[in-house]
């Protein structure tokens, strides 16, 4: 009997030694894999036996739990498909009052800016290309006044809608207390020309020097009553400034002094 046997050499000896241990390893992982993977499935099927339990714990035993069974699914489907018109609604008011805000900004902002409103309505100024704008304080105030003006034309819009599921909008005034302060010129036209327009009733609370000039060229055709806020004090007037303000070519006091009150009173300008 010949039996030839070939000789293999140190290298393709080393690399067979390798490669066997490699297959060990494998084979020792997989063990270990196949040895968690049943833990986990007696672990589940020991819970599958506990809900199963208690399903028939809390299963209805006569007619008086089945009916009551039935009225919490009926409850639970109604506030789910509540939930879901909500949600519904609030999209398309979001969807909305963005593109308010979006007209009011391609009309009236300097710059390329749009509008992200999020799920809390937090909103930011994004460039074209999606980057967020770290907003400068008149930019912020635009946009705050744009927001507030896309509410409440949303919420006049909605004044006469129909339906029993949501009440319906209102027609809401803007009071808005010194909106200009903060604005360049620019800006300052731009406000006076979108609030008259998003708002059915604009109330501004200005001050002389922030309604002369760019504001009352932009919005004095629109006033429908003008009322001045006189200030009025006990006390001696003295060296004490009168305040006086010229509206219409006509010279107001807007401090009265030894005054029968400390307050303010409201006169209206004819």
């Amino acid at each position: 009997l010949n039996i030839k046997i070939d000789s293999i050499d140190d290298a393709k000896l080393k690399k067979l030694r390798t490669r066997e241990r490699e297959i060990s390893n494998k084979l020792e992982n997989s063990e270990l894999a196949f040895s968690s993977t049943s833990r986990e499935i007696e672990k589940l099927n020991a819970e599958i036996i506990q809900l199963k339990l208690l399903i028939d714990k809390n299963s209805p035993q006569d007619s008086t739990s089945l009916k009551l069974t039935q009225s919490i699914y009926f409850i639970e489907k109604l506030i789910n498909a509540c939930c879901k018109k909500l949600k519904d609604t609030e999209d398309n008011s979001k969807g909305i009052i963005k593109k308010y805000v979006d007209d009011i900004l391609l009309n009236f902002s300097r710059k390329d800016f749009s509008v992200k409103i999020d799920s809390n309505f937090n909103f930011q100024l994004i460039r074209a290309d999606g980057g967020i704008v770290a907003k400068s304080k008149g930019e912020k105030l635009l946009l705050n006044l744009a927001f507030v003006s896309a509410l409440i034309k949303l919420a006049a819009k909605r004044s006469k809608a129909e339906g029993k599921f949501l009440q319906p909008g209102t027609v809401a005034p803007f009071i808005i207390d010194a909106p200009f302060g903060e604005l360049d010129e620019t800006y300052r036209r731009a406000t006076a020309h979108f609030l008259p327009e998003n708002s059915e009733q604009l109330v501004l609370l200005l001050s002389s020097s922030h309604w002369r000039g760019t504001v009352s060229d932009a919005i004095k055709n629109k006033v429908g009553r003008e009322y001045l806020l006189i200030s009025n004090k006990k006390s001696e007037r003295g060296n004490k400034p009168l305040d006086e303000i010229i509206i219409n070519e006509r010279s107001y006091t807007q401090s009265i002094y030894e005054s029968d009150f400390d307050g303010t009173s409201i006169w209206e300008l004819t």
